[in-house]
């Protein structure tokens, strides 16, 4: 793969930055397959009939969660994605599956960062220049050689309405996430 210009001190794919409308962060995965599914050609409808197919296809329920996160980046149009519990005991958010940092636990305390004001509050947080915010915790980032821009926080309910954990999408490959993308 040619690089031709660095992003925040990173190099940037050729094409890539047209891709991706020159207004997304870093991207350390790239995977054009990713890139094509979310041709503006194929319609919603039947990228959910892919997806689920996908996922109706995984019997290893290992696997399954992975593969359900890595449908939601793809779906949603983010780099990573990543899907924090509360572990009520001890007060913190741990990542129960964390895209492009597989290989890492990442635990917050259940106040820290962008998830953890999305799951105190129970609301979405949709932030545009994450890097920037007063609640951007940087110490992932950092630890992975990574650039966040863009962050939407989704706090996820257990089915009596508690919030039990959230979904934090990172880095929409264009532009900033919309309203359509939180409904």
């Amino acid at each position: 793969m040619e690089y031709t210009r660095e992003v925040h001190g990173h190099p940037r794919p050729s094409g890539l930055a047209e891709t991706l409308g020159g207004t997304a962060g870093v991207v350390h995965r790239y995977e054009p397959s990713a890139l094509l599914s979310r041709r503006p050609a194929e319609s919603e409808a039947a990228l959910l009939l892919k997806i689920q197919q996908r996922i109706g296809q995984e019997r290893d329920p290992d696997r399954l969660l992975p593969l359900v996160m890595t449908e939601i980046s793809t779906l949603m149009g983010a780099d990573r994605s990543t899907l924090f519990l509360v572990d009520p005991d001890h007060a913190e958010l741990r990542a129960r599956f964390a895209e492009g940092v597989e290989d890492k636990e990442i635990v917050l305390r259940l106040d820290m960062g962008i998830i953890g004001a999305c799951v105190l509050g129970g609301r979405v947080l949709n932030i545009a220049n994450a890097s920037e915010h007063f609640l951007f915790n940087p110490s992932i980032d950092q630890g992975e050689d990574y650039w966040t821009e863009t962050v939407l926080a989704v706090p996820v309910f257990s089915s009596d309405g508690a919030v039990v954990g959230g979904i934090e999408l990172i880095n929409k490959w264009m532009g900033r996430y919309t309203a359509e993308d939180i409904e």
